[in-house]
């Protein structure tokens, strides 16, 4: 459980990232668009590095990691984005 909460920090941070660069810059949509293509590609690299034979043990192991990033995307949908900052420093 820790070993996966460790893991986890680098892409929560990136997420971060990516949504507080995007979010003064684009729509919400756009910028959850955006969100959810990082946090689906970034589920599946995640397996891949850690357990490369996921793809070869079957549908089944396949189908936890498709439910696994569609969950994580339906969460950018339904929460909302950070506050947008102010332009003119008001």
């Amino acid at each position: 459980m820790v070993y996966g909460l460790v893991l986890s920090i680098p892409a929560m941070l990136i997420f971060w990232l990516i949504e507080r660069q995007l979010i003064n810059n684009l729509s919400n949509n756009k910028t959850k668009i955006i969100l959810s293509i990082y946090s689906f590609i970034s589920v599946w690299i995640t397996f891949y590095l850690f357990d490369r034979g996921f793809v070869e043990r079957g549908f089944n192991q396949i189908f936890w990691v498709v439910i696994y990033s569609l969950t994580i995307v339906l969460a950018v949908w339904i929460f909302k984005l950070s506050v947008k900052s102010e332009k003119n420093g008001a």
